[in-house]
């Protein structure tokens, strides 16, 4: 789970990421935030259809690199080559665009009970498959009610629960695969190539 005072650190650094690039040179809407936050989900479920899980793509590059690479230390090569578009790297870019849209919208997460989340996903998601708990993390992300920030709380707050889950019952470190990936986006162009 990720705990409150890393999400204190992961909205400042998603934000100022965000800003060093380009992201926010315009006001956005909460509905552009959003769907951004969807398309992750998407590139999540298009990872686990190609079967990219960091895990074994890692076990591949030690393979060919040599067993002296560490898993904490990937070179910006590696993290590209073996890492970038994973299923756990992808579960990251969900966490770092909702920590954005906190920054942007002066949100603070408000997250479910661990316990009770738990026992939620337990019941509701125990037998689904992956794309399946990412329709039902769709569907909790698209609670906004006529786009406005009135519920962002709640809505981001829960989502973040809902991934802290799935990374879990997957035995995915989460936390590191988000340090990772905001390394990772600290050395990307402006707007990482794209028009927003």
């Amino acid at each position: 789970m990720i705990t409150k005072e890393q999400t204190k650190d992961f909205i400042a650094r998603a934000y100022d990421i965000a800003v060093k690039h380009g992201f926010h040179d315009q006001s956005l809407s909460v509905g552009h935030c959003m769907m951004l936050v969807l398309s992750e989900v998407g590139e999540a479920v298009e990872a686990d259809r190609k079967g990219l899980y960091f895990a074994q793509l890692y076990e591949n590059a030690r393979k060919v690199y040599g067993k002296s690479q560490d898993a904490t230390h990937l070179s910006k090569y590696l993290f590209e080559k073996y890492a970038k578009d994973s299923v756990e790297g992808e579960l990251a870019d969900v966490c770092i665009r909702l920590f954005d849209i906190c920054g942007v919208f002066n949100v603070v997460p408000d997250y479910l009970s661990a316990c009770d989340m738990r026992d939620t996903f337990d019941t509701l998601c125990k037998d689904m498959s992956f794309c399946e708990r990412c329709f039902m993390l769709s569907c909790l992300l698209c609670r906004c009610e006529d786009l406005d920030t009135n519920n962002l709380s709640s809505i981001i707050g829960g989502a973040l629960t809902f991934i802290s889950c799935m990374a879990d019952e997957m035995g995915v470190d989460l936390v590191r695969h988000i340090e990772l990936k905001m390394e990772y986006n600290e050395t990307r162009p402006k707007k990482h190539d794209k028009k927003y």
